[in-house]
């Protein structure tokens, strides 16, 4: 897709109901080692409202490049570490239903 190690990312919701999708691409690319990565504030819609620009039309092919990934272990909980995390509440756990 033309991402580089170096490259700022942002990723945005562009569904109107705001899956939220983009988030979760966010964590993917921390997870797996890209650090400047962003979430645009209220996606595609609320870029549009603000009459920000947009471009239509084909899509480019993205230069090719290379990404070399590694795995941040600290960023996920295995089930044990939830289990202990349920006693000691040394971890905030956040939980989500979309």
């Amino acid at each position: 897709m033309g991402v580089g190690n170096g490259d700022h990312v942002v990723v945005y919701d562009g569904h109107s109901e705001g899956l939220m999708a983009s988030a979760r691409v966010w964590w993917m690319f921390r997870l797996f080692g890209h650090e400047r990565v962003s979430v645009l504030d209220g996606g595609l819609r609320r870029w549009k409202f603000h009459w920000f620009p947009t471009v239509s039309g084909e899509p480019h092919t993205p230069e090719a490049t290379n990404f070399t990934a590694f795995f941040n272990p600290h960023l996920l909980r295995t089930y044990q570490q939830m289990l202990h995390n349920h006693t000691s509440r040394h971890e905030q756990v956040v939980y989500t239903c979309t």
